[in-house]
């Protein structure tokens, strides 16, 4: 991660859809629209901590987590805390 400011490391609920999973169940591409509806990131599923959410996590569906929004580059959002709305 890079230096970092307060307000782009605090997290806030947000919105998370996912647009697509990979063949394998592994990974996902999801779109977070509070912080750029207009930008895919990947995530590993081995990442996310609660394991209730996996049944949910499928094309088009939408799951609340704790992002820090304020992040200015991809690689610098951090989604914890995954649950179902």
């Amino acid at each position: 991660m890079s230096d970092l400011t307060p307000q782009e490391t605090r997290l806030w609920r947000a919105l998370v859809r996912v647009d697509a999973v990979s063949d394998d169940g592994l990974h996902l591409l999801v779109t977070i629209p509070g912080w750029d509806a207009n930008k895919q990131l990947h995530v590993y599923v081995g990442d996310i901590e609660d394991n209730n959410v996996l049944p949910y996590l499928y094309p088009n569906s939408r799951l609340l987590a704790m992002v820090n929004i304020g992040a200015e580059h991809a690689e610098d959002i951090k989604i914890t805390n995954w649950t179902i709305p």
